[in-house]
């Protein structure tokens, strides 16, 4: 019999002794501690190809320029016409790629 005064023998209960950390807990913290990777619940990890690197870009050169008419309203609702100038660029990548892009603006 033990000494905390219910007459119950800890050892043969399976109680774990407190001064003593139990070792299979320690193992199993230790191991679930060393293969956490750095991805966080919720992210997703997508490996890269080895080298991989994104094109570079080279520069920017003016593919086109325009003036054409565009209808408006004023403040009584009346239909205007007016005049924008449409200038068109293309910018040029190392890997031979090319994106072209539209910006407008009134005269």
């Amino acid at each position: 019999m033990s000494g905390d005064g219910l007459g119950v023998d800890a050892a043969k209960c399976g109680a774990a002794n407190p001064k003593k950390p139990n070792m299979k807990l320690l193992i199993l913290a230790t191991v679930s501690l060393l293969s956490a990777g750095y991805v966080q619940a919720g992210d997703y990890y997508t490996p890269r190809r080895s080298g991989y690197c994104a094109p570079a870009y080279l520069y920017t050169r003016q593919v086109g320029c325009r003036t054409e008419y565009r209808c408006g309203t004023d403040s009584c609702g009346r239909r205007v016409t007016y005049l924008v100038r449409v200038v068109t660029y293309a910018d040029y990548y190392s890997d031979g790629s090319v994106r072209t892009y539209t910006r407008s603006g009134a005269l």
